[in-house]
């Protein structure tokens, strides 16, 4: 019996496929989110919102 390997995205793509073919609303709502809480982070500490979306960029940028 093989071992689950928890590295395989397939996991990941299948609630992609299923939000996007399914309830593309769900998909883009997860948009408005992030960005309310990106705009949290920047209250609290302007330098750490900033990280993280330099983090985004860096993961959107390497095919992440």
């Amino acid at each position: 019996m093989d071992r689950y390997d928890h590295r395989r995205d397939d996991y990941y793509y299948y609630y992609y496929y299923y939000y996007y073919y399914t309830q593309p609303g769900m998909l883009f709502a997860n948009f408005g989110n992030i960005a309310r809480q990106i705009e949290h982070f920047r209250r609290i500490d302007p330098a750490y919102a900033q990280g993280v979306i330099a983090a985004q960029a860096l993961q959107h940028a390497l095919g992440g």
